[in-house]
């Protein structure tokens, strides 16, 4: 439980910063100490936001699937949860 898969288009690491991309490195560092998906998809969009100059020449989406603890019904494993976000430029 609290796995998550993170699941993005180029857009993403395309966004266009002052000269720079986003880039990986950027992307990382958004999602570090993210503990759900609802929290790691707000923290790469205010990271795009905050990034961003200009106008972008490609969409961007986001599709995090998190692994949550089974609830109480005596057998093991666990559940799935999945949020997305897309966002046009």
């Amino acid at each position: 439980p609290g796995d998550q898969l993170v699941l993005y288009t180029d857009g993403v690491t395309d966004t266009v910063g002052h000269g720079d991309r986003f880039g990986e490195e950027r992307l990382g560092d958004a999602l570090a100490g993210a503990a759900k998906a609802s929290e790691t998809i707000q923290r790469i969009d205010e990271a795009l936001k905050a990034f961003a100059r200009g106008p972008q020449t490609d969409d961007t989406a986001v599709l995090v699937i998190e692994r949550v603890a089974a609830p109480c019904s005596g057998h093991g494993g666990g559940s799935i949860l999945v949020e997305g976000a897309t966002r046009a430029s």
